[in-house]
């Protein structure tokens, strides 16, 4: 089967919801999704393989990103906010192919790898809270919508201007595997199996500034079981190889650091769940 889908999304804008009471540079506008997809989906009777596969694009435009903004406040002090802005334009590629093998009666294989690459085409934070128009006006956003000077120290520029650099929290690179071997256990119908599923991921940016990142990492599970009519019981090992690598973080302020107002930068980097080995029971009960 050979397909092709054209899609539109849509996410409303808004306010952002702090404690100033002028809303005059807070709001943000709404998020519009262009999604494009062709692809196939193959079935080889003799070879007994389950083939797919598909190329996307997907185009934002104003995707709302979460931020930290400096806002002026009573007596003109300057006072920074968590919010929403727009990012002008945002663009993700890429392609994607799984497989299912299955050679013999007892061997069943999987295959999935994805490429994706997302770029801001187009992201500007702003400049200085004290920036005249005219600097607005050259950074190309909303007067009043601003960076604080951290901010713009990751950006490198006077506008935190992030375009051109990759979106965070996205691997370039996922590949998924498994294997399963099933024989029979007995002469009732009863089988056995054993299985190794595994995952890859490529490293992925921590924020938008792409000053961080968290490192790839390859993950093994493993599972060995009996399943009968009504029950079944399967040995397990999650984490096989008690692999440490960090795989998931979030970017975050530092209270001990404090930039002025703002508190200054740090990072929560959460470690992977340990080696894990147990055991399962499971029971099926019968339909009425």
């Amino acid at each position: 089967m050979l397909y092709g889908n054209v899609a539109r999304g849509f996410k409303p804008g808004g306010f952002n919801a702090n404690e100033l009471i002028d809303f005059a540079g807070q709001g943000y506008l709404p998020e519009f999704l262009d999604a494009y997809e062709v692809g196939f989906k193959t079935y080889w009777r003799d070879l007994r393989l389950v083939l797919d596969g598909a190329a996307f694009y997907n185009d934002y435009t104003d995707q709302q990103i979460g931020v930290q903004l400096n806002q002026t406040g009573a007596g003109d002090t300057i006072v920074a906010i968590p919010g929403i802005t727009n990012a002008g334009q945002v663009d993700s590629r890429g392609f994607e192919v799984a497989a299912n093998w299955r050679p013999t009666d007892r061997f069943n294989f999987n295959l999935a790898y994805a490429y994706t690459d997302a770029t801001f085409e187009e992201y500007v934070q702003g400049p200085s809270p004290t920036a005249g128009p005219d600097s607005f006006a050259l950074c190309g956003v909303p007067e009043g919508q601003t960076s604080s000077p951290q901010i713009r120290a990751e950006a490198g520029n006077a506008c935190a201007d992030f375009s051109g650099n990759g979106v965070p929290k996205n691997p370039k690179h996922a590949f998924n595997f498994g294997a399963l071997y099933r024989a029979p256990f007995g002469d009732k119908g009863n089988t056995w199996f054993i299985e190794l599923m595994g995952q890859y991921r490529s490293k992925r940016f921590l924020s938008e500034d792409n000053l961080a990142w968290m490192p790839s990492y390859t993950n093994y599970d493993l599972q060995v079981g009996l399943d009968f009519d009504r029950f079944s019981v399967i040995g397990f090992v999650t984490n096989l190889t008690d692999d440490d690598t960090i795989r998931s973080a979030q970017r975050n302020v530092d209270p001990g650091s404090p930039e002025g107002f703002a508190p200054g930068r740090a990072v929560i980097a959460y470690l992977p769940e340990p080696r894990v080995a147990g055991v399962r029971f499971i029971y099926r009960f019968e339909r009425f």
